[in-house]
């Protein structure tokens, strides 16, 4: 077999799938909530409906892990594809019923974690039957490239095309494009088949008390390396406040920006935050390396991130309120970027991955206390009330940890 061939062709399928996967979620990107509100949906409903995405997705990733070991990697997408799908069609047929929202949340995030990893698992394999496994951060990098630019192209379909024809479009249209990978699946599967799983896991076999005491392992050595490095819990409390200030913004700026039930480029604002997001990440590397202090530039980037939100709420939604909202997004991306970074920096133990899992964890418990406190609040005073309230909250809770942890820093040395 000339091998070199055959990696191409693996790879442009994978490249396939991830492109199709993408469309099949962009198109839909930019309008989905103004959908919701559209049938009479609340602010505080649809907060619920992420919630119950995030709750589906985060306790079904470990589940969907094994499913994909068990049966195949590419068999376990197609079942992603049918059910995200069906979430998506369903919430077209509802007119403000909630458990048909709810239903929907629970299929999408099923959805979701069904597809999570499962393609990566799959090119990886396949590199390694042919010892060619050193190319997949290449293919991977790549590949993410060329789905950013789906992601973009799509989104601007989706909200400048098809929602103005109608808002149910979008979301149908995604849906088709996710069941035309079916075909394509099938045909890969057929011709070229899957790296069979080392060993089969067995449903009946799985020890979930086991699975429960190796968590709690897992968590009870992340909290010994906290008790031995006190800093890395000051900086973990320190990042939680954040999500309120971005909790609004980046679920709700589709609901924000539309007036007199009409949408105002919603496309070119989505491409805008995608742009703005890219811009971000790589600057937070001249950021971080241009200071010696880097809580400095958390603070920096702590204020920035609260004063453009609400710079873009007291602009009332003309086009400075649109590039405050992008300065938000550029901030933001820098910020995470930045904050991984230095909580990587901080970590010196083997227990690296078990503490960022614990930050997961913990920011993903104070998403749902953020989109809660958030759908109260838009339901009863709006949104731009809304933003500037946990703009400021979680702003000044932020800037309160960073000058306590300066505070002892200069006291211990």
């Amino acid at each position: 077999m000339n091998y070199k061939n055959h990696a191409r062709t693996i790879s442009l399928q994978y490249l396939l799938i991830s492109v199709l996967y993408a469309a099949g979620l962009g198109v839909w990107s930019g309008t989905i909530y103004i959908y919701m509100k559209h049938i009479h949906f609340t602010y505080g409903q649809i907060n619920l409906f992420l919630t119950v995405f995030w709750i589906t997705t985060f306790f079904s990733e470990l589940p969907s892990g094994i499913i994909a070991d068990t049966f195949g990697r590419l068999e376990t997408v197609i079942v992603s594809t049918i059910i995200r799908a069906i979430g998506l069609l369903i919430l077209t047929v509802s007119s403000a019923n909630i458990l048909i929202l709810l239903f929907s949340a629970f299929l999408t995030g099923l959805g979701e974690s069904l597809y999570s990893g499962a393609p990566d698992s799959w090119l990886v394999d396949k590199m390694q039957e042919m010892g060619l496994e050193s190319t997949f951060g290449n293919i991977y990098s790549k590949t993410t490239f060329f789905t950013s630019i789906t992601s973009l192209i799509s989104g601007y379909i989706g909200a400048n095309w098809l929602a103005h024809l109608s808002l149910k479009l979008p979301l149908i249209v995604g849906s088709m494009i996710l069941l035309a990978i079916i075909p394509l699946l099938l045909i890969i599967i057929t011709r070229d088949g899957e790296p069979k799983p080392k060993k089969k896991i067995r449903f009946h076999k799985i020890n979930f008390k086991a699975s429960l005491k190796s968590m709690y392992q897992i968590l009870k050595e992340g909290l010994k390396e906290i008790k031995g490095n006190r800093n890395i819990l000051k900086y973990l409390l320190a990042f939680l406040p954040i999500t309120l200030i971005v909790t609004g913004p980046f679920n709700q700026w589709q609901l924000f920006f539309p007036t007199s039930g009409k949408l105002i480029n919603t496309g070119n604002i989505l491409i805008g935050i995608n742009v703005m997001g890219i811009i971000g990440s790589y600057l937070a590397k001249y950021f971080l390396s241009g200071s010696k202090n880097k809580l400095i530039v958390l603070t920096i980037l702590t204020f920035l991130n609260a004063t453009t939100v609400i710079l873009s709420v007291l602009f009332n939604r003309n086009y400075l309120s649109v590039i405050f909202l992008w300065l938000h997004i550029l901030f933001v991306s820098s910020d995470e970027v930045s904050r991984y970074s230095v909580l990587q920096l901080l970590i010196k133990s083997k227990a690296r991955s078990t503490l960022i899992s614990l930050k997961n964890t913990l920011e993903a418990a104070m998403t749902i206390i953020a989109l809660g406190i958030n759908g109260f609040l838009s339901d009863r005073f709006g949104i731009g009330i809304a933003w500037v309230v946990l703009a400021l909250v979680g702003g000044l809770l932020t800037l309160g940890f960073y000058f306590n942890i300066m505070l002892t820093s200069q006291k211990e040395s």
